[in-house]
């Protein structure tokens, strides 16, 4: 996943996220005692930087939001949930994804 990237549009300060990719599974060369943690931190992160859009305009999501066109429902939830704190905890802020 792309860091946040702050620009400037006009007056506006706007955060942006690119190809945070919820949903990407980690198997591949992962020991079976580690799976799900690369993932996990994966989500935390993700979280994390719309926790951080409070201190923007706006917050534009480009990319792709899922790793796939199907993902399992928790992860849905997961962001649906994320979101849904970000914009509470952030009322001035207005959300986008591209």
């Amino acid at each position: 996943m792309k860091r946040v990237s702050e620009i400037q549009i006009g007056d506006a300060n706007v955060a942006i996220l690119g190809d945070p990719h919820a949903g990407r599974s980690f198997v591949r060369g992962v020991s079976l005692n580690k799976r799900g943690l690369r993932e996990r931190s994966l989500m935390d992160d993700f979280k994390a930087d719309l926790a951080r859009a409070k201190n923007f305009d706006a917050h534009i999501c480009v990319g792709d939001l899922f790793d796939r066109w199907a993902v399992p429902y928790n992860v849905v939830f997961d962001v649906a949930q994320a979101y849904t704190q970000a914009a509470d905890a952030s009322r001035d802020t207005l959300f986008y994804s591209m």
